[in-house]
């Protein structure tokens, strides 16, 4: 018998009973209740969608039943604001951990460069290191030996890709004692776009192509 394989924005049960309960809850009103809100689970694959396609949120398409482009991008800024993925991340990186599925002996480093074309001056907003009169930003991922996103960061343009892990190590007690020890311990860093960009380019991308 043949298995359907899942596809990459198709959220399954078991990571579903991780995610719902970090939600922000939204009880219904009974008086002028308005619009029924979407599902968060179908608003959530629309999000995954247009990630991992790289379309513009208005071009997702209605029929996969997620709801709408603006409705997903809205859902997704309320999520951001909540610190729904900040959550998420230690909690999974913590029971990758408590199953020994993390290599520390040696972390990977990429960005990619974003052009601010409306940006002000700010710490996520600075000089391209190719043009320094368009500002930009950088947004900076670390992977574990296997590959696994450790943290992700978003920069100005100017700052160094090789310097983050510095910062890093400084905000390792962010998630505990353990991940003090562990992201504070002798590292054998590369920056590497080989190892990152093939896996995740939905966390690099600006638009389909190669990184920076």
């Amino acid at each position: 018998m043949t298995m359907t394989r899942r596809k990459p924005w198709e959220v399954s049960d078991e990571l579903w009973a991780v995610i719902e309960p970090l939600l922000p809850k939204h009880e219904r009103r009974f008086r002028y209740p308005g619009r029924k809100r979407i599902d968060d689970r179908k608003t959530l694959q629309g999000v995954l969608f247009v990630l991992y396609t790289g379309i513009q949120w208005e071009y997702l398409p209605q029929e996969l039943g997620f709801g709408s482009g603006p409705t997903c991008w809205r859902r997704l800024a309320e999520w951001q604001e909540a610190g729904v993925w900040e959550e998420l991340q230690r909690v999974l990186l913590d029971r990758l951990r408590a199953a020994d599925r993390l290599d520390f002996s040696r972390v990977a480093v990429d960005a990619s460069h974003v052009r601010a074309k409306r940006g002000r001056r700010s710490p996520k907003v600075g000089p391209s290191p190719v043009d320094r009169a368009r500002p930009g930003s950088k947004h900076h991922v670390l992977t574990d030996a296997h590959g696994t996103p450790l943290r992700v960061s978003h920069t100005g343009g100017h700052r160094a890709t090789t310097s983050m892990p510095v910062a890093w190590r400084r905000s390792a007690g962010c998630y505990g004692p353990a991940w003090a020890w562990q992201l504070c311990r002798p590292w054998s860093c590369r920056v590497s776009v080989w190892m990152i960009w093939p896996r995740y380019p939905w966390i690099l991308r600006e638009q389909p192509g190669s990184p920076a």
